[in-house]
């Protein structure tokens, strides 16, 4: 009797006990964070130029071809020929693309031939103010700039490559041996009543003074000095 008095009394005690509190969940480790996705390289820039070929798949040498041979050895000197025998190889047949490193050779030459010739007339960019400038000296560097690209790329593809170039600079040099620092200076308007104003006349004679003096700033400027070097 009292041994089953015991056992209810054990078994009162345990059904009857107050259960633990759960237990709080401890915080873990913080994530990681995930590594930031690599981006690829920024495609690297191309000339805008288009490259055309006869249909036998020859080259034709013209202005785009120029530009595009500018753009890898002066504008992106870093990439070179390298560089531009890469990009041809996408855009021309085994040939042409021979042709144009050819021809990219040559210019690769006549940039020296170039610096050369103009430091032999001692002319250097922004130390020809228009003002004082020495037209001898300059109708003289011109004519020999022009000799040196008939030379080295022929009479034709120099003319479709550097015609607009050198009518420019003869331009330039007529205008300042005659001292017309304005446009139209010398060719009165129809009506005098519409004739532009001292003020305006300044303003213009001011532009085309800055225009000249722009221009013989890029005559006179080396390829050196155009690279950085």
């Amino acid at each position: 009797m009292a041994i089953a008095a015991l056992c209810a009394a054990a078994l009162y005690r345990h059904d009857g006990a107050i259960p633990d509190a759960p237990r709080q969940a401890q915080p873990g480790p913080a994530p990681t964070p995930a590594a930031p996705t690599a981006q690829p390289p920024a495609p690297l820039p191309s000339p805008s130029a288009q490259l055309f070929t006869t249909e036998d798949g020859s080259l034709i040498v013209d202005p785009g071809l120029l530009d595009t041979i500018e753009f890898f050895l002066v504008v992106h000197p870093g990439r070179g020929i390298a560089g531009l025998n890469d990009f041809l190889a996408q855009r021309l047949p085994a040939a042409a693309r021979r042709e144009a490193l050819r021809i990219a050779a040559d210019y690769q030459v006549y940039m020296k031939e170039y610096d050369a010739v103009l430091a032999a007339h001692n002319l250097q960019a922004h130390a020809v103010p228009v003002a004082s400038v020495d037209l001898a000296r300059i109708d003289a560097w011109a004519r020999q700039r022009s000799r040196l690209r008939q030379t080295m790329f022929g009479i034709d593809v120099a003319r479709r490559w550097f015609d607009n170039d050198d009518v420019r600079l003869a331009q330039a040099i007529e205008e300042l041996r005659h001292g017309a620092t304005a446009a139209g200076a010398t060719e009165p308007g129809p009506d005098p009543r519409h004739a532009p104003g001292p003020a305006l006349l300044r303003d213009e004679a001011a532009q085309r003074a800055l225009y000249l003096q722009r221009l013989l700033d890029d005559a006179t400027t080396s390829f050196r000095e155009r690279l950085g070097r």
